[in-house]
């Protein structure tokens, strides 16, 4: 379920990114800069969500899969 979460989170933010995408060949060099401000301040938030619902899923997978015995992640 939370990885169906992340994954409709992700596909929302790829409009915006084509949209931008699309402006930023469009725009000058200075247009270019506030533009993608602009876009990180208006994303920022939806940026975050993503970053915490991956972290809690690897924190997940990695909770069911390792061990005392076969720990990787403190390596």
């Amino acid at each position: 379920a939370k990885v169906k979460a992340e994954h409709s989170k992700r596909e929302e933010m790829r409009d915006p990114n084509k949209v931008l995408r699309q402006n930023l060949k469009e725009a000058s060099k200075g247009d270019r800069k506030e533009m993608i401000t602009a876009y990180r301040e208006e994303n920022k938030a939806k940026h975050q969500e993503i970053k915490t619902q991956a972290q809690e899923v690897r924190e997940e997978i990695r909770s069911l899969v390792e061990t005392e015995a076969t720990r990787t992640s403190d390596l």
